[in-house]
């Protein structure tokens, strides 16, 4: 009876409370609060603890963190047992930056009030802080609460992930053996735990049990195709596990070329000759029907005569390979591949072969002939690129916008080449006509990706900033587009303006946030769905984004760039400037890495993005700037020691640009009878550069980023009248700086052109705009 009254309490009060959740759900938290407040006036006690959870979350988003905090202390004194008080709770902790209470909070309303769906939330909250003893606890409290299998059985996948922590041996074995003894007393039934007990036993090194349970699974074909093979050759069962990879690449019709990779290792750790099982191989794809005429066998093939080194059928092979599939869009992409992995000699042979029986105005060869032909003079491949881009033009209209254009390759590869004649000539010409090409092509390519990232690129290679910006919205790339792809935009964003940057590392964090949370819901799917060998990828995965340079970047970037505005506003300050918290993160520099992508474009185009050795550096340094910048008056001088360490004494500006950041901020931590001399130098550095070409361009926009970063991070720590004095003196040599691009572009007057001298006289003016900011508040 009880119960049913709270339940009809709990439908009234949510009822009632339905106008304040609409308002959380489209963002308007002040007339959330006004409700809740509105709720509170009228009902007083006969309302429970929720509506004063919504009022503390409404209050923390509005940013009254005081406010807020003395309505989650009297929350929390009266122990909330329901998850509709507890979840604004705890996204109101979060937001007040409480979260060590959440879990606290959690752990008391288990014990006052022990549910299903209170453990649960805590089981989360367990998994995505990584406490795995105190979720396996929570697991086995919930499977004594409601009896559910998955819930054990949870509980004894944790133990086995505890045990592939372990760094100790004995402790890696211990835990393995409670494992055992937890399915021991629970034994497995379904497929989902069978698979768990089988990766128990495979981990802990008792093979013969793990094959017997994947036997059981390989009979209900329910396991992932490769545990059977990877347990053979764990147990060094190299006959049978031959066998398997021989079975699997029969059973693909000799198409699948990995299990023909598996079979050659195989036999090389059984002592094998190359020769029998390259006879056994070429066997299997004879029998195949057609097996001639197949892309799949043929490739696989020529690549098993490759490794007996038989170049003359591989010769012959890849001459029949052009012949019957010349015209396929994939026909070009496996020859390149096929052709690089030859050696340089037979790579001639056989391109010399393709040349007798080639078209030659064909996409296939002038794509071969570019790559591996004898080098043209600059004349002849402007005749190429221009007869490439009117056949692009010449190809017909799309009948639908979701199409892809069948004639994109033609504009790909004269975009490839014009880029080699950029990057090895210097040829500012033919980068606007491909940009201009690039621009107009997008509506008759609506979905030609390929060509969207070759425009973006040719924007970066110039530091065109604002235009980069507008094409990348363009691509809808998602979260982990933009991980993977971080490397192609975000380096040129920041070096064109960080006003322009600024928008995008704030959506970039706010899109990792988002997808670490969808990740901690599926790996708690995982659990619950019982899907436990995809628990680990998961992790992985989760791990992978959590250490990644990208987030890095941009937290250490957004924050700086935050830092110094904030500090910089001597009027009324923008609303996000005077609501946002200058935040230093932490970094895990030891386990840094890049999630890159380097496949998207051709090797050639590489060569504009710096490696995470150069970036990595420079990245540190502005994280300690930030750090000093940002750090209360009695840890300044612990702050500034360690910046100090790490910039190199009186550097000198690398031909590169690599250290450009270093070279320009250097004066930050000099003595103040020698800063005058210091600034002179640097803002010399960029009086006396001259705007000969786009390429000198490019190098212009990257110091003046780092200039005024450098400039703005040294007038908020200077002092003396004397040091504000020099800092105002190079602010106004800068001031008579000119800046005119005409002669660059040679009048041309398309879109193109238009947007770009547009984005460049808007960095120009974000440049002159904060370094007014700056002087106005050294007079202040």
């Amino acid at each position: 009876m009880a119960a049913k009254k709270d339940e009809q309490r709990a439908a009234l009060e949510e009822r009632r409370l339905k106008g304040a959740y609409d308002f959380f759900d489209s963002g308007e938290y002040k007339r959330a609060l006004q409700e809740c407040e509105r709720i509170i006036k009228k009902y007083g006690s006969k309302m429970g603890d929720t509506v004063h959870a919504l009022k503390a979350l409404a209050l923390s988003k509005l940013g009254r963190f005081p406010e807020a905090g003395s309505v989650l202390d009297a929350l929390i004194s009266n122990q909330p047992t329901e998850e509709a008080t507890l979840s604004p709770m705890v996204m109101a902790l979060h937001e007040t930056g409480r979260q060590d209470e959440v879990a606290p909070l959690y752990e008391a309303a288990c014990r006052k009030c022990p549910s299903e769906e209170v453990h649960n939330s805590l089981f989360k909250l367990y998994v995505r802080d990584g406490e795995r003893t105190k979720a396996k606890n929570v697991s086995l409290q919930l499977y004594k609460l409601t009896d559910k299998r998955t819930y054990y059985y949870t509980a004894v996948m944790l133990q086995y992930l505890s045990a592939k922590d372990a760094s100790d041996e004995r402790q890696k074995s211990m835990c393995y053996i409670l494992a055992e003894k937890m399915l021991d007393r629970l034994k497995p039934n379904v497929d989902a735990e069978i698979f768990l007990e089988y990766m128990i036993y495979r981990d802990a090194a008792r093979f013969e049990q793990a094959l017997e349970r994947l036997n059981d699974l390989v009979k209900k074909q329910h396991f992932p195709p490769f545990e059977k093979f990877v347990l053979l050759t764990k147990m060094q069962a190299w006959q049978e596990a031959a066998r398997e990879a021989e079975s699997m690449f029969e059973k693909s019709e000799c198409l699948d070329h990995v299990w023909l990779e598996k079979r050659f290792e195989v036999g090389e750790l059984n002592g094998e000759q190359i020769q029998d099982v390259a006879n056994k191989l070429l066997d299997f794809i004879d029998q195949v029907p057609d097996h001639d005429k197949r892309r799949e066998t043929i490739l696989n093939k020529i690549s098993i005569l490759k490794r007996l080194e038989q170049f003359d059928k591989v010769e012959s092979l890849l001459v029949t390979f052009y012949e019957r599939f010349d015209g396929k869009i994939w026909c070009t992409v496996d020859l390149l591949h096929q052709l690089r992995e030859l050696p340089e000699e037979k790579r001639k042979s056989v391109f010399e072969s393709l040349s007798k029986i080639a078209k030659k105005d064909s996409l296939s060869w002038q794509t071969l002939e570019f790559e591996f032909g004898p080098t043209k003079s600059e004349e002849e491949q402007l005749e190429i690129i221009s007869d490439l881009c009117n056949k692009y033009d010449q190809g017909p209209e799309l009948e639908r916008q979701s199409d892809t254009n069948p004639f994109d390759g033609y504009l790909e590869l004269a975009a490839d080449m014009a880029a080699e004649l950029f990057l090895t000539k210097d040829n500012d010409e033919i980068l606007l006509k491909m940009i201009t090409t690039l621009h107009a092509a997008q509506k008759k390519s609506p979905n030609g990706f390929k060509l969207k990232l070759r425009l973006l690129w040719c924007f970066c290679a110039i530091n065109a900033g604002e235009e980069a910006r507008s094409m990348i919205s363009s691509l809808n790339i998602k979260y982990l587009q933009m991980e993977s792809l971080g490397y192609f935009f975000t380096p040129f964003l920041e070096r064109s303006s960080f006003a322009v940057a600024r928008p995008h590392y704030r959506n970039f964090i706010g899109l990792h946030m988002h997808s670490q949370r969808d990740i901690a819901d599926g790996i708690v799917n995982c659990y619950k769905y019982g899907s436990f060998f995809k628990i680990e990828e998961m992790e992985e995965l989760w791990e992978r984004l959590d250490n990644s340079y990208e987030l890095a970047n941009a937290k250490v970037i957004f924050n700086l760039d935050m830092c110094i505005t904030k500090k910089l506003q001597v009027t009324k300050a923008q609303k996000e400037v005077k609501e946002a918290a200058v935040v230093v993160p932490s970094i895990p520099w030891d386990k840094i890495r890049e999630n890159c992508d380097m496949n998207v474009l051709p090797k050639r185009y590489h060569s504009i993005f710096p490696s995470l050795e150069i970036k990595k550096p420079e990245l540190r340094l502005r994280w300690l700037v930030l750090n000093f910048l940002a750090a209360q008056t009695e840890s300044q001088p612990a702050a500034r020691a360690e910046l100090e360490r790490e910039l190199t004494p009186d550097p000198s500006l690398r031909e590169d640009l690599s250290n450009a950041f270093e070279y320009f901020v250097y004066p930050l931590i000099v003595d103040e009878e020698k800063l005058a001399d210091r600034l002179d130098e640097r803002t010399a550095k960029m009086r006396d550069f001259e705007l000969k070409s786009l390429r000198s361009l490019q190098r212009f926009i990257n110091m003046m980023s780092q200039y005024v970063l450098a400039l703005s991070c040294i007038a908020i720590t200077v002092q003396s009248e004397a040091a504000k004095k020099a800092v105002l003196a190079e602010l106004d040599k800068m001031e008579k700086l000119p800046f005119n691009l005409s002669h660059l572009f040679n009048n041309e007057d398309t879109p193109a052109t238009k947007g770009l001298r547009e984005s460049f006289d808007n960095m120009w003016s974000s440049c002159v705009s904060t370094l007014g900011l700056v002087g106005t508040f050294l007079k202040s």
